[in-house]
């Protein structure tokens, strides 16, 4: 940070005007441009780590038995609605959420829409994400146990992520 200790600067030093605009809600919208733009990329930032989370509850499940009380033999715990129903849920939700984050990009870098149709664009992209992202690994964290959530198995730094975003959010 930069401190100027009595410094005369001239009106042409400033990055605005001292007017106030006729517009004042363009004006605003003008202003917090970078906001609307880190809410699309921060939430398209989850899609990653779903996919991620998604895998590994599904090698989880396959890999993780039980034994069968009718045949006395181990079955994958994935065998159970229980569990596949969740995995593959999460599984569906990326490959529905990535064509959307690219239609809301597409829709977002259109010269034709206004900063109003940005910021929807924007707020619609973010809540759907996290909504979804915090759905998901919730559901997954639950089917996979302890053992699913050790730390080398990426869970928990998905839900740090996931509220790092919605604290960053919150603030702007």
């Amino acid at each position: 940070m930069t401190r100027f200790d009595h410094v005369q600067l001239p009106s042409t030093a400033l990055l605005t005007t001292l007017d106030r605009a006729e517009d004042r809600r363009a004006e605003f919208f003008h202003d917090i441009w970078r906001v609307i733009v880190g809410s699309l990329s921060l939430a398209g930032a989850l899609i990653p780590g779903l996919r991620v989370i998604s895998f590994i509850a599904g090698k989880y499940s396959l890999r993780r038995t039980v034994t069968d009380a009718s045949t006395g033999l181990p079955r994958p715990i994935i065998s159970f609605s229980t569990q596949y129903i969740p995995v593959m849920s999460a599984v569906a939700d990326t490959f529905v959420l990535i064509p959307f984050v690219k239609s809301a990009h597409a829709a977002f870098t259109d010269p034709k829409h206004g900063p109003e149709m940005k910021h929807f664009l924007a707020a619609v992209s973010k809540v759907t994400l996290f909504e979804r992202s915090l759905k998901n690994v919730t559901a997954l964290g639950d089917r996979c146990g302890a053992q699913g959530l050790l730390q080398a198995n990426q869970f928990n730094p998905f839900l740090v992520c996931i509220g790092v975003s919605l604290v960053l959010q919150a603030a702007l």
